[in-house]
Formats: C-alpha cells, structure tokens, sequence
C-alpha cells in the first residue's frame, strides 16, 4: 500500500485512490471504470514485452513452481469450470484458452475431450505448455490472431 492513506491519482479520464505504488506505476481503485488497474496503463508495445518476457521470468519466477504443487487445486477448479461450460454448450467443443499460462487449465480440457488450443505471450510459459503436449501459440492475442485461428465453441480468458 501507499504510505499516504488520502493519495489519490487521475490518468487519462480515469481516476482514484492509490492502492500500491511500485516504480513508477500505482494500482487504483479506478472509479471511472469500476476496476483496479495500474496507471500509467502501458501500451500494446509494453505489455507485449512484458509478458512475452519478464513476467514469469522476473515477476512471477515461482508461478510453475506453485502450479506444481497447486496441480490437484488447479485441476479440480478446470474441471469445475468445464462442466459448467460443457452444460450450458450441451456437450464438449472447441475450446480457445486465451492466456493460456502454463496450460494447466488447457491439459484439463484435452483430457476430458475439449478440442483444445491456447495462446500465451509469455515464452516460458508457452514452451512449459507445449511441452505437456498442448497446441499453445506464443503471442499476443488480437484481432490478427483471432482470424488466423478462427471460431471456437468457448473462449476462456
């Protein structure tokens, strides 16, 4: 948290009290928009580096690690999630899991019968999905990479 507990921030039409503050970014209680969210908001450019390499290298360099250990966690909520979607779509599809991390919640679907691929900007996390055999491609999603892949019965973000 911030030291001062009346700090507030504006930023391009959004506005509200600093909740944290780390390098030059502050996360707010955004009441333009309803959601917590960093501000300065990086560009397309910036996130893209971000995520395509600090964030679970610098950022996050034990998410694996804890996925591992979280794994029956991790696959009892897929698995949950699933049979949610399986019921409202009335069986099991296509599924595209956007951000798909280490593919956790992706290898849950393969197994119970989802046609299933994912995107992930991050290399590392991308490499560690395909190598539990999933079709993961590594990059940002966006209106190019949606027409490449095409329709899906579900989307997961």
């Amino acid at each position: 948290m911030t030291n001062d507990p009346d700090a507030s921030r504006r930023w391009n039409g959004h506005h509200g009290p600093v909740l944290h503050s780390r390098d030059g970014f502050d996360v707010i209680d955004c009441a333009a928009c309803g959601f917590r969210h960093v501000v300065p908001i990086p560009d397309e450019d910036a996130l893209r580096d971000i995520y395509k390499h600090d964030y679970h290298v610098k950022d996050k360099p034990l998410m694996l690690q804890h996925q591992l250990e979280d794994r029956e966690w991790l696959e009892a909520t897929g698995d949950a999630r699933l049979a949610v979607l399986e019921r409202l779509l009335g069986r099991v599809g296509s599924l595209l899991d956007v951000g798909a991390g280490n593919g956790f919640f992706l290898a849950r679907a393969k197994a119970l019968g989802w046609a299933a691929r994912g995107v992930e900007p991050s290399d590392k996390a991308a490499a560690h999905a395909r190598s539990l055999g999933l079709a993961v491609d590594c990059e940002t999603f966006g209106p190019a990479c949606a027409a490449r892949l095409g329709r899906f019965d579900v989307v997961h973000l």
